[in-house]
This record gives C-alpha cells, sequence and structure tokens, in this order.
C-alpha cells in the first residue's frame, strides 16, 4: 500500500469517477484502475461498484474515506516538515537491487543530500532475497527490493512503483509480433532465482510461450546491451529512468494481461530509524509518481 495509492483513491471519491480523477492527477485511466485494484487487494476488499458505469463507492469504500484522509493529510504534514528544512539527522543502512542503483535511486539520494545535509544514506547492493535477510538480521536498516510478497511478522514492505514488463527487442528487429519476435531470436533470460525473474517467468507461462534461451543474466542494463548488440531478445520491466541502451531497442507491451515489476521498501518493524526510512520513503515514492506522470 502507498501513499500514492491512498491519494488517488480520494480522487476518485472526491470527483466521482475514475477518468476525472485521472485528469486530475494528471495520470492515464488505467494507472488509475491499476492504483486502485492493487489498494482493493491490501485491504481484501471491493471499493468500487464497477457494474454501474460509472463506477460507484461501495460501503467498504464509503467507509475507508475518512480514514484515508487522516491518513494522507498526517503524510502531507511530514513531507511539509521535511521540505521546509526540518531537524532531521542520522545514518540509514540501506540495500538496493541493481536496477534501482542505476535509475531512480541516485536522483533521490541526490535531492537528500541537498534537501536534508543531516541525513547519511549508506548503500549495499544484492538481490532481493539477500537484502531482506539483511534486513532481517540487523545488517540493514531497510532496503529497495522487487516484488516481495512474503511481509508480516517483524518486516513491513511498502511498495512505491510499479513497472510494467515490456518485450525488448534490436532496434533493427522486423515489425513482428511478440511471438514471432521470440521465435526468430535466441532469449535473454532474466535470472529466476531473482524476485523479477520468477514475475518474468510466470509472464512467459501465462502466455504460453516457448522460448530458446541463450543467457541467464540478473542485471537489467547487461540485458539491454546484449539485445542492442542483436544477441537476442528478453522480457525486462520498463523502467521510469531508462538505461543508456533503451533508445537503441525496439520495445513491444508483453501479454494480454499486463504484469508488473513492483519495488517497494521493507524494513523491519518499529525498528529505531524508521522515522528516517519514511523520510526515505517518501522521496521514493514522490520521484515514481512524478515520473509516472
Amino acid at each position: 500500500m502507498s501513499i500514492r495509492q491512498l491519494k488517488t483513491f480520494l480522487a476518485v471519491a472526491d470527483t466521482g469517477s475514475f477518468a476525472a480523477a485521472a485528469e486530475q492527477l494528471g495520470l492515464t485511466h488505467s494507472a488509475v484502475s491499476v492504483q486502485i485494484r492493487n489498494l482493493e487487494q491490501e485491504f481484501g476488499a471491493t471499493l468500487f461498484d464497477r457494474s454501474r458505469k460509472p463506477p460507484t463507492m461501495s460501503e467498504a469504500g464509503r467507509l475507508l474515506v475518512p480514514q484515508v484522509r487522516d491518513i494522507v493529510a498526517k503524510f502531507d504534514g511530514l513531507a511539509a516538515g521535511v521540505r521546509d528544512g526540518g531537524s532531521l539527522a542520522g545514518e540509514v543502512r540501506l540495500g538496493s537491487v541493481g536496477s534501482v542503483l542505476t535509475g531512480l535511486l541516485p536522483r533521490v539520494l541526490a535531492a537528500l543530500r541537498t534537501d536534508i545535509p543531516g541525513l547519511h544514506v549508506s548503500l549495499t547492493s544484492g538481490l532481493t532475497n539477500d537484502l531482506v535477510a539483511k534486513v532481517r538480521d540487523g545488517q540493514l536498516d531497510a532496503a529497495v527490493v522487487s516484488d516481495f510478497g512474503a511481509a508480516g511478522g517483524d518486516l513491513v514492505w511498502r511498495p512505491f512503483l510499479s513497472e510494467p514488463l515490456v518485450l525488448v527487442a534490436p532496434g533493427d528487429a522486423p515489425d513482428e509480433p511478440v511471438a514471432e519476435l521470440i521465435k526468430r531470436y535466441p532469449f535473454i533470460r532474466y535470472a529466476p532465482d531473482a524476485s523479477v525473474g520468477r514475475v518474468i517467468d510466470a509472464a512467459i507461462r501465462a502466455a504460453r510461450l516457448r522460448v530458446s534461451e541463450q543467457m541467464q543474466l540478473d542485471w537489467i542494463e547487461a540485458i539491454e546491451a546484449m539485445v542492442a548488440s542483436g544477441l537476442g531478445v528478453s522480457v525486462i520491466p520498463k523502467r521510469i529512468c531508462a538505461g543508456e541502451h533503451r533508445q537503441s531497442l525496439k520495445t513491444l507491451p508483453f501479454g494480454k494481461e499486463q504484469r508488473y515489476r513492483t519495488l517497494g521498501l521493507v524494513e523491519r518493524r518499529g525498528h529505531n530509524r524508521s522515522h528516517l526510512a519514511d523520510v526515505l520513503f517518501t522521496r521514493l515514492e514522490m520521484a515514481g509518481e512524478s515520473d509516472v506522470k
């Protein structure tokens, strides 16, 4: 659950329609629908009756509105305090999956250094499972990881960005459907032991496609470089901060049902640097939201 989803929920409640909320927020109608659907999955309840046009709020949704307004108001107060130069100081030991280190995270950390000079972030890279283990053991305060669905108990998982899966092909690839391109080229697989690799494998199985695997790599930039060199095709997340090879790739939507890589912050419940992690999460979410728009 994210503050962005909660704000989108309030926008739909206030404007009375998904389309009006999308216009107010500067998002697409489908982006609003995805956020509301994710929120409904988090709450385990239907918030809008989609059998009506436009969708109408359910009783569960109406009961939720005042509580969500309170949460959003508290968040806005925290964000305002940070923007106004609050006296936040200390160190956060942060882990991150590799693809975020070359995309979203440098921008966020650079902005934090300027806005909150007393906040220091020490950084470690790794795969989701390794980073989560380090958070659980107390070696890290928090970690930016992909598709971590086992939160609970001593861990808290806060998603802040969803990126759609796409097929990437060499720039000079023929204008053919995804299934034909996968037949034509060797397949470069994102390592299946990584969380996003499992998401990608599930999407390939759902599309009922057979691939001729040539390589397994666990770094998105490496996959893009191989594809850009004409060595195959791959399925990867469409990152909001594109890598250097993205302009030389042909990018196509993948699957009849859109699937996503979800990034989020995982941390121990109630750890003593949670207020600093809150600031980091706020900035990650704000950066992701601005680029999605």
